[in-house]
């Protein structure tokens, strides 16, 4: 067995920790695992993680074993304007450094005072002992908070909704009939499709939530989409163009009508004139 290099002290109810359960909430599960490698850093660095914000996202990624790279460092961007805005971080001296060793700050080339870093503020919850009976204390519900000499660490453009907790709507709860139809859907696709790429919890989640569209906003019974989804799936045609509960939910019309009518219009003329083939051939033929 290889010899550990480090330990890191980590809280019993670091799963149970408020501002964990947001990170996985908001930006999937491999965020708290972004923030247990910050919070390992900090360890190390009395409470910082030294670095140009950039460059401390792009040595981040890694974490993440689904999403690719770009995917990644944007993601850990917008949740640092997340924890930024929360307060639970604090962005020192944000100026261009040229590279940067996580493993080795001393390495950067500059003076200590002029290190860019990201300062954890209530790191020190993380090392302290508690009373096994009581909650962590944490901030993830506290007030936004504000700083007027932070930069803006969101590029141009860049989606802001994940961002603003307090001006979102919660969302509705995801009921089991539509967490049912999107495990059937990717089980009818992977019937059809063998070589398709599985599908990730939070796309499976996703699916669920359009589901759950098409009942309380479209008014579709759970029993109706059922139906036209196993059609659409049993389909020549539908089946390779529906390959998702997003374009389920866009092509609802079409799929119905289609069902409805039995088929296409080109269909019922081909019908038609086999038909007349067949009468053709069943009279009996002239003495």
């Amino acid at each position: 067995m290889p010899k550990i290099r480090h330990w890191h002290n980590v809280s019993h109810d670091f799963n149970r920790d408020p501002e964990v359960r947001e990170l996985r909430r908001r930006f999937g599960d491999w965020m708290a695992l972004v923030w247990l490698e910050m919070l390992s850093i900090a360890d190390r660095n009395d409470g910082k993680v030294p670095g140009e914000l950039s460059l401390i996202a792009e040595s981040l990624s890694h974490v993440s074993l689904t999403k690719y790279r770009g995917t990644a460092v944007k993601t850990i961007r917008i949740a640092f304007e997340f924890m930024l805005n929360c307060g639970w971080i604090v962005v020192e001296n944000p100026s261009n450094l040229s590279r940067i060793v996580v493993e080795n700050p001393s390495n950067l080339s500059r003076k200590p005072e002029e290190k860019a870093m990201i300062r954890i503020i209530n790191y020190v919850k993380y090392k302290n002992t508690r009373d096994a009976n009581k909650n962590p204390t944490g901030n993830a519900t506290a007030p936004l908070l504000t700083y007027p000499n932070q930069p803006n660490l969101l590029k141009k453009g860049e989606d802001k909704s994940q961002t603003s907790p307090s001006s979102q709507k919660p969302k509705p709860e995801i009921p089991t009939e539509a967490i049912a139809l999107s495990q059937l859907l990717s089980d009818r696709i992977a019937e059809n499709f063998p070589q398709r790429t599985a599908l990730t919890e939070v796309q499976m989640m996703e699916w669920a939530r359009e589901a759950e569209r098409l009942q309380r906003i479209d008014g579709h019974p759970w029993e109706q989409i059922r139906e036209l989804l196993e059609w659409s799936q049993a389909d020549s045609f539908w089946r390779r163009n529906i390959l998702s509960m997003q374009k389920f939910r866009k092509q609802w019309n079409q799929l119905d009508a289609k069902r409805t009518d039995g088929g296409n219009p080109r269909n019922e003329k081909q019908e038609a004139l086999r038909q007349q083939t067949r009468d053709l051939l069943s009279k009996p033929l002239p003495k």
